[in-house]
């Protein structure tokens, strides 16, 4: 600003206004003390009214609302300045006066160039803020994709699935080999994610319904689990991948199964949100931590700006992930 004021105002007259140097230090710093006062009002207005529209209109999204504001504050200015600019002929005395196109072209070349260096500066500052979350949901991504890895290939899982398998052999060949083929897209979806931001509502709970299987297989009647229909409006609405399952996981994790007191997990699905809602009967020998949630949380306040919801009460544990468009 302290350079781009003095330069802009220096340069106006020569460029716009058909006046060179050649007519001496005294006549032209006339002139350009005027051309200076114009672009110390250009600037400030344009400046005010970015800092305005960048706090109403802040997405990449909507950078033609703001060009299109900023074009009719433009032409509104430069009517404004015409008419102060008829009272300040005295600047021009013994010079050419500049015709009405060259007043207009000078004061929006003024107003582009200002509106020019903030909308560049405004760039580039969001590309550093968006290649910094993106390095990071990148790392909370990996890390949560690794932990749900290491939770499935886990001694505890393994020995579980391998127990369940070997439990179901002896009973049903045809139930084995389906819960083997589970077990196989389990790992398989989970392998193939590592790029993945978002997945498809309806893709993530067709993941989440084979992994349903493997835990209704191994606990039967200890543990229900509610998946709704979706609608197809809501169908291509997106979640962040694993987001369903690993509330699934964490409160199979964290709460009691049996057949006397059944866990219940009912997943929900409005508008906005998909909730996982499921009974509270809480194991004591488990301390949660609540890094999984926390990771989620991190996520989904990064890539949407949105935050997970949590409710507790006496009876029950909810968690809502807001739907991405």
């Amino acid at each position: 600003m302290l350079l781009g004021i003095p330069m802009v105002s220096f340069l106006v007259p020569l460029i716009f206004f058909n006046i060179s140097l050649d007519v001496g230090f005294k006549v032209y710093s006339r002139v350009w003390m005027g051309s200076l006062g114009y672009t110390l009002g250009y600037w400030l207005s344009n400046k005010a009214l970015f800092i305005y529209l960048h706090k109403k209109f802040p997405f990449t999204s909507q950078t033609w609302m703001r060009i299109s504001i900023m074009t009719v504050h433009v032409v509104l200015l430069n009517l404004i300045f015409k008419s102060i600019s008829t009272n300040l002929e005295y600047l021009f005395q013994g010079l050419k006066q500049p015709s009405v196109l060259q007043l207009y072209s000078g004061g929006i070349f003024t107003c582009l160039f200002i509106l020019a260096i903030y909308e560049a500066w405004y760039f580039m500052v969001e590309y550093k803020k968006q290649k910094f979350e993106n390095e990071q949901i990148k790392k909370i991504q990996t890390q949560m994709q690794l932990n749900s890895l290491k939770e499935h290939i886990n001694p505890h899982f393994l020995f579980n699935s391998l127990n369940t398998l070997i439990s179901i052999i002896d009973q049903d060949n045809n139930v084995a080999i389906k819960f083997t083929e589970k077990l196989a897209k389990v790992y398989r979806f989970i392998l193939t994610l590592k790029d993945e931001q978002f997945i498809n509502l309806e893709k993530e709970l067709a993941f989440c319904k084979d992994y349903i299987y493997l835990l209704k297989i191994r606990f039967e009647q200890a543990i229900e689990i509610e998946i709704p229909f979706i609608e197809s409006s809501l169908a291509t609405k997106k979640v962040i991948p694993l987001s369903i399952q690993s509330l699934i996981e964490n409160a199979v994790k964290h709460n009691i199964t049996s057949s006397s007191t059944p866990l219940l997990i009912q997943i929900k699905i409005d508008e906005e949100y998909v909730m996982v809602e499921n009974n509270l009967q809480v194991k004591a020998s488990v301390k949660s931590l609540k890094s999984g949630l926390k990771n989620l949380n991190q996520q989904y306040a990064l890539l949407n700006h949105k935050k997970i919801k949590i409710e507790q009460n006496e009876f029950t544990f909810k968690v809502s992930l807001p739907l991405i468009n």
